[in-house]
């Protein structure tokens, strides 16, 4: 899927089980109530050697072709709304922080895509390939509990996909 310039992502999500991380950015931390990943194609104009490299190398192990960048929109514990960070785990990932809210209400969300593309990546977004919901815990051995509901782009205001 092309961006073309014209597309907002938007859910509602809420937490009945959250989480109680402090270290948010760090391996040990890297536990989120709710995600939402959005996963782009591989684009070799814009990446390094070594990028090139190991995304072949993971290409050649696992089979299949794999993504390149991606970011992760992420419900903290107390990471504010707006903050960015890389993944710990995945450089070619970056996280977006939407803040925490009221459980278990639900809560409404926007982005955009292709903006926050640009500000973490430095370039124009390729396609996306994927979007995909998570919860995490493994890194904490804590338990949450999301949902997730009305995921889907949307035309920006006065155009048309």
């Amino acid at each position: 899927m092309r961006l073309a310039g014209i597309l907002l992502l938007r859910w509602r999500w809420r937490i009945e089980r959250g989480l109680d991380i402090a270290h948010e950015r760090e391996k040990s931390g890297d536990d989120f109530a709710a995600r939402v990943y959005v996963m782009f194609a591989f684009d070799p104009k814009h990446a390094t050697i070594a990028q090139r490299l190991r995304h072949r190398l993971g290409e050649v192990l696992y089979r299949r072709s794999i993504p390149g960048n991606a970011i992760d929109y992420v419900w903290t514990s107390h990471e504010p709304r707006g903050a960015r960070w890389d993944n710990p785990y995945a450089p070619e990932s970056k996280m977006v922080s939407l803040g925490a809210g009221p459980m278990p209400e639900w809560r409404s969300e926007e982005v955009d895509v292709e903006a926050d593309y640009r500000t973490l990546f430095g370039t124009a977004p390729p396609s996306i390939v994927a979007v995909a919901v998570m919860t995490d815990s493994d890194d904490s051995c804590q338990r949450a509990t999301a949902e997730f509901a009305d995921l889907g782009f949307t035309a920006r205001q006065g155009r048309r996909p």
